[in-house]
């Protein structure tokens, strides 16, 4: 028959057995759950990659080269050797730098004196340097007749002839100012018939303003109908 010692020695052993569980079960440690196991985690991910990745602009699309003179008035798409590489966060930048502007005193067209971004035609290699500075790219267009120098910087592109005048001059940026009354890249076409008047030529695809022996040229997307590119170069195509 059991005494009273043994029953007591027994329930302690008995009360040993059930505590061990009790505070091995305390001393767990509870594990959050991960990133990854959460609800839309994938989602916002893939969100976050779309985020970073750079996004191209219309214009690096259309990165041909630059026809030589007798061919410019031929060229219905624009080309940007420097917007090809921008990001987006280059081409928000750009956008801030053009609303910038906004205030500004813009230089009007004038048919009578035709210049864009502050540069006329026939103008000098050294009158040139003096406006705009070194050039970020330089190449050469040849085809039969002429060859072209041409000079890429940011936002827009010269080209000078073999007795180093300017034959031509293109934007294609929006944080350029034009010199077109306010008219700027991404403007509707709708815009240059308000601030340039009626045009000498209208298709879907462009706007020309003759203006003595050269001719003013606007590239447009027939989708949105906005302004893609600014050309000013001699008029060949009449005599």
């Amino acid at each position: 028959m059991p005494t009273r010692i043994h029953i007591a020695a027994y329930t302690l052993v008995l009360s040993s057995f059930l505590l061990v569980p009790i505070l091995s079960g305390c001393s767990q440690t509870v594990e959050a759950p991960s990133l990854s196991t959460l609800p839309g985690a994938a989602s916002s991910a893939a969100q976050s990659s779309d985020a970073d990745s750079p996004q191209k602009s219309y214009t690096a699309a259309q990165s041909g080269n630059i026809p030589v003179t007798n061919a410019i008035a031929d060229e219905e798409h624009p080309k940007s050797a420097t917007a090809g590489t921008q990001s987006d966060s280059a081409a928000d930048s750009n956008a801030d730098a053009a609303d910038s502007s906004v205030g500004q005193i813009e230089a009007l067209w004038d048919p009578d004196n035709p210049q864009l971004h502050n540069i006329a035609l026939a103008e000098t290699e050294e009158a040139l340097d003096l406006k705009v500075g070194e050039p970020l790219d330089e190449y050469v267009l040849q085809d039969e007749e002429e060859s072209l120098s041409v000079r890429e910087y940011d936002g827009f592109a010269i080209g000078l002839s073999e007795n180093d005048t300017v034959q031509y001059v293109e934007v294609f940026a929006r944080a350029v100012s034009p010199g077109l009354s306010g008219l700027r890249i991404g403007d509707q076409a709708e815009a240059a018939l308000k601030l340039l008047g009626k045009p000498t030529t209208q298709t879907a695809n462009v706007l020309t303003y003759k203006a003595g022996s050269t001719l003013l040229k606007l590239d447009l997307d027939p989708e949105s109908d906005s302004i893609l590119s600014m050309k000013l170069f001699y008029d060949n195509s009449r005599a």
